[in-house]
């Protein structure tokens, strides 16, 4: 299960824009890490370092966190100001005017929530780094940035060139690596080919490819066997043997993709699971049927010893007079 890229997060929050103006009227944790924000008849899930987009899969069962707790102090029925990027980084900011939510969509993610002056009230995970502290009470600081544009200039991207691999070089734009593959692809261009050997031929057409995709945008959904299995802003080329949809909204895309991609992950689970039970009752069976075949020897042995329990009888007598005599003479007779 993939997570979005900074195009997509782009492109997500003009599509949220009517929501400014509505108040939120729930906020929820539904799952691991996974919380649900209610603007009125329209729900959204929002999961740190993963996804965001609007559902029509709502998961009433709400799990009790506090985090939560505290934001709904202070947000609870409060109308959404404005929803962005900070930069271009994965930032979304859900602004309620004195407050704001803000969600940190890469790396593992992280939630918080800040006041008017810019200070963290409280943050879901409280992290540490040389160059900024996430924790309560102090300045929100977003991670350093190059603050690059979703649709560069010939000379953004010539400034990004170096020995490094073509893909490597353009990593430090917004959009996500799928599409900068697209656009490698669309022109041409090798992804390991050094990035200072690009003619300037082949820089201005990579510019106006990655702007038309960020302009051009436009949701699809892709599945095979009725099962969707990738979503994006455009067409790609490593899915061209799939079915391709396209979507009213990247939303109705990764509500779709997320859905299956949370029960299938929930099915492997519960695959997991019935097969470590399975490799233990055959780990028992195979136990069971080792203690049948010890008692099968035991109830052998104790037919034989009956058999001749006369002749043992006669033997530990025998060796009681023996060790008694040993006992009052000090001497033992040994019978060859």
């Amino acid at each position: 299960m993939r997570s979005m890229s900074g195009l997509e997060y782009f492109f997500l929050c003009k599509e949220l824009s009517p929501l400014v103006g509505r108040r939120l009227s729930k906020i929820q944790l539904i799952g691991e890490r996974i919380f649900r924000l209610k603007f009125g008849d329209a729900e959204i899930l929002a999961e740190p370092g993963k996804r965001m987009h609007l559902t029509r899969y709502v998961k009433e069962a709400e799990e009790a966190n506090s985090f939560v707790e505290f934001a709904k102090k202070y947000l609870d029925n409060k109308i959404l100001r404005g929803i962005g990027l900070i930069g271009t980084d994965r930032i979304v900011k859900f602004d309620f005017g004195e407050v704001s939510l803000i969600f940190e969509m890469f790396g593992k993610g992280n939630l918080m929530l800040v006041d008017g002056a810019g200070m963290i009230m409280r943050p879901l995970v409280r992290e540490e780094w040389k160059d900024r502290t996430i924790m309560a009470g102090r300045p929100y600081v977003p991670p350093p940035s190059k603050n690059l544009p979703f649709e560069p200039t010939e000379e953004d991207i010539a400034a990004l060139m170096t020995e490094k691999y073509a893909i490597s070089c353009l990593a430090s734009l917004p959009l996500g690596i799928t599409y900068l593959k697209e656009a490698l692809l669309a022109c041409g261009i090798a992804e390991k080919k050094p990035g200072n050997s690009l003619t300037r031929q082949e820089i201005a057409a990579l510019a106006k490819k990655i702007c038309e995709i960020t302009r051009d945008a436009k949701p699809v959904l892709y599945s095979r066997d009725g099962m969707p299995v990738e979503f994006s802003l455009c067409e790609l080329s490593s899915f061209a043997s799939a079915q391709k949809t396209d979507a009213k909204t990247l939303s109705d895309a990764a509500d779709e993709y997320y859905a299956h991609a949370s029960n299938t992950a929930g099915e492997n689970a519960k695959e997991k699971k019935l097969a470590s039970m399975q490799e233990r009752l055959e780990m028992q069976e195979r136990r069971l049927a080792e203690i049948l075949i010890e008692a099968e020897e035991a109830q052998k042995m104790g037919k034989l010893i009956m058999q001749n329990a006369p002749q043992i009888d006669s033997m530990l007598a025998e060796m009681k007079r023996k060790k008694e005599k040993i006992g009052k003479d000090g001497a033992v007779e040994i019978e060859i």
